[in-house]
């Protein structure tokens, strides 16, 4: 049995610290179904050259974990159908409500087929990821210039922002950051952000992997979203705030390290 788990964090990890930040991107398109097209690829190669080594590592590790654990939660959910799939979806919304029993059994009922410990394993390939791009970015000394990337979900010291189907994907760097947008994967360097959507949140079919990694600062999380701040409905999500005097608030629904049909970690 040692062997096994050995073997389930081992192989995982090798794999995701072997791709390069371009090639973890396109492996995300892939899990979402669709390919970029290589104008595509030329754009993201031409945006991560001007990017640290250890920076593009460690953005590369984290794309690559989502990449690998939405393959575990689609298999986890291969058992439901569209109908309870639906059911589920709304589950994280009805937290506060009081349900009918024939509503409240048939929920509870679409959550029992889901394979639990594939869910799991979605989460450890997020543990992974975050581990080796903490380690990617404390190999050397870097540093980045200031960031001026436009996007309508995030703004400040953006240093880059891809757009894929399996959502965004956001780059902060050491400055000020504000995150509009829930995002598939957000990697900051620093800096006193402010997060006003999810980070970290899987919410269903939309967003089933979520992944943000802080390195540090007075940030602030604040969120009227039914899930936010490092938590999962029919999926995983993970938020990892290394360091900082940080504020934590959400008025709805699933928030901080919290899963219903899901897991959350914060």
């Amino acid at each position: 049995m040692a062997g096994l788990i050995d073997l389930r964090w081992t192989r995982p990890r090798k794999d995701m610290a072997a791709l390069s930040a371009v090639d973890a991107l396109v492996r995300l398109w892939k899990a979402s179904g669709q390919r970029p097209g290589l104008e595509t690829i030329r754009t993201w190669q031409e945006i991560l050259n001007g990017l640290p080594g250890p920076v593009q590592s460690a953005l590369a590790a984290l794309v690559a974990g989502v990449a690998s654990a939405r393959g575990e939660v689609r298999s986890a959910l291969r058992g439901l159908t569209p109908t309870e799939l639906s059911d589920l979806a709304q589950a994280g919304g009805l937290v506060r409500e009081t349900l009918e029993e024939r509503q409240a059994r048939r929920i509870a009922a679409a959550a029992l087929k889901i394979d639990r410990e594939r869910m799991a394993i979605a989460m450890e390939r997020l543990l992974i990821a975050t581990e080796l791009a903490r380690n990617s970015l404390n190999v050397e000394a870097w540093s980045t210039p200031p960031g001026n990337v436009r996007s309508a979900g995030a703004d400040g010291d953006l240093l880059a922002a891809f757009e894929t189907p399996a959502g965004p994907v956001f780059l902060g760097g050491p400055g000020r950051t504000v995150y509009r947008e829930p995002a598939a994967a957000i990697l900051d360097l620093g800096g006193d952000d402010v997060y006003e959507a999810g980070a970290g949140a899987a919410r269903g079919p939309g967003l089933p992997v979520s992944i943000c990694l802080d390195l540090g600062g007075a940030d602030q999380y604040t969120a009227e979203d039914d899930v936010a701040q490092g938590s999962g409905s029919l999926g995983v999500g993970l938020l990892v705030d290394i360091a900082g005097n940080d504020w934590y608030v959400s008025s709805n629904g699933l928030c901080q390290g919290c899963g219903i049909t899901g897991i959350g970690v914060l």
